[in-house]
């Protein structure tokens, strides 16, 4: 999603632009009902563990390079922008070897592995937090950006979200995000926490395509049901979830902060704890710091806890809009143009 919010500002300054990413149909998908002509590179991923399966990856990221050289050579771009991924890596190696200037964009405080390989070749490293808490770029190369979000973030409707899930204005409603792929761990605890939380909110749970068919809800008393509404996933219409939200229950991946940064809404933060070098955990503790979200660590959460921590914040309205105030001083809603002015910037000053 980021990627696609500065493509869109550079396609608005005149660039053309090729979106290069995975074989995953979805990706395709995204990129072609976004207008961006798009090509595919069957790459392997640098794994941080040892598996069977591991043992062939280094010859798919060679296929990938591969393949990335051709497309370079072909589509012959004045600049490349690398979001990270394990399939921009071969992409800015092939893109290094034609001397092809690189804008790398790190959304997260802890880099991936793959950001961490190209930022040696990068002419510009964009971030999405303050300087001083990403030491592993050097300062001369490192520009604030904030990290690129959609420009309808900001413009959902709640009067719609209300209508699309039959919800109640005058019950407060907690939304529940467990990243773009559901959470299992997330899933498990809230709907653990719904007999308590019911009574006195309403929620609306994104549990995600894998666990759509799974029961969630099950032990919550009859006349209680209609205030708990499972869905497998979002679209557009995760703005108005937004909007309608009077508190939200998240992961705390770099996507999902920015919006609610954006959307100046208070929020419970339950960072992955297996997420590549506690990058989420990183993350989070950046909110927690500005008292913009509590902070609640997996390892030690259990239903009750969340449930508690819930409805306390629910009870006090005057602590969550301190919270959305915030976040929000946290915004950087013109992340985009900013990332895209030093996409051409960098493409103008080599040549």
């Amino acid at each position: 999603m980021p990627a696609l919010a500065v493509s869109a500002e550079l396609k608005r300054r005149g660039a053309e632009v090729l979106f290069v990413g995975s074989t995953n149909p979805a990706d395709r998908r995204r990129v072609k009902q976004a207008g961006f002509a798009f090509e595919a590179v069957d790459t392997g991923k640098l794994r941080r563990y040892f598996a069977m399966r591991t043992l062939l990856e280094p010859f798919r990221v060679l296929r990938g390079y591969r393949q990335s050289l051709r497309i370079v050579k072909r589509f012959k771009p004045d600049v490349l922008f690398a979001k990270g991924g394990f399939v921009s890596l071969p992409v800015a190696r092939a893109a290094k070897r034609l001397k092809v200037p690189i804008v790398l964009h790190e959304s997260d405080v802890v880099p991936g592995l793959a950001n961490r390989m190209t930022e040696k070749w990068a002419a510009a490293v964009a971030v999405s937090f303050p300087p001083e808490r990403m030491p592993w770029v050097p300062d001369s190369n490192l520009v604030l950006t904030g990290n690129p979000i959609p420009t309808g973030v900001t413009k959902g409707n709640p009067g719609r979200f209300r209508k699309r899930f039959d919800l109640r204005a005058n019950v407060p409603t907690v939304l529940v995000l467990g990243g773009s792929q559901g959470s299992l761990s997330v899933n498990g605890l809230v709907s653990a926490a719904l007999p308590e939380l019911l009574p006195e909110c309403q929620v609306v749970h994104q549990v995600g395509e894998r666990w759509k068919d799974e029961q969630y809800g099950r032990t919550v008393p009859a006349k209680l049901r209609k205030r708990y509404h499972a869905v497998a996933s979002f679209a557009e219409d995760l703005f108005d979830a937004y909007a309608g939200a009077d508190l939200i229950v998240s992961r705390a991946g770099a996507g999902g902060i920015a919006d609610i940064a954006a959307v100046g809404k208070p929020a419970i933060l339950i960072p992955l704890s297996s997420s590549a070098s506690g990058h989420q955990e990183a993350n989070a503790a950046l909110l927690g710091e500005h008292r913009a979200a509590l902070v609640l660590p997996e390892a030690d959460l259990d239903a009750p806890t969340l449930a508690r921590a819930v409805l306390k914040l629910l009870h006090d309205p005057t602590r969550r809009s301190r919270m959305g105030r915030a976040a929000k001083q946290l915004a950087r809603p013109d992340a985009a143009a900013a990332v895209a002015k030093l996409v051409l910037d960098t493409a103008r000053s080599d040549g």
